[in-house]
């Protein structure tokens, strides 16, 4: 390896006990990513609850009525 003035040297040999250590938290850190991952999931409809307070309520309206309907006729 070279440092910035272009002399070269050799990095030290990691002793077994770092690499049972740098191992170990690898080991970890692919088990948290798993734990982490996003995944696609089923839920039965029963399991679902409204949002009362959602933002983006959707009300069945006359609106919501002629935009299905407009949909149905001609696509989004």
């Amino acid at each position: 390896m070279a440092d910035k003035s272009g002399q070269t040297f050799e990095m030290p040999k990691p002793s077994k006990l770092a690499e049972s250590v740098v191992a170990s938290f690898q080991s970890n850190d692919e088990h948290t990513r798993e734990l982490t991952r996003e995944k696609v999931m089923e839920i039965p409809l029963t399991e679902i609850d409204p949002f009362p307070d959602h933002p983006f309520l959707v009300k069945q309206d006359e609106a919501m009525k002629a935009m299905v309907d407009s949909i149905k006729a001609f696509g989004i």
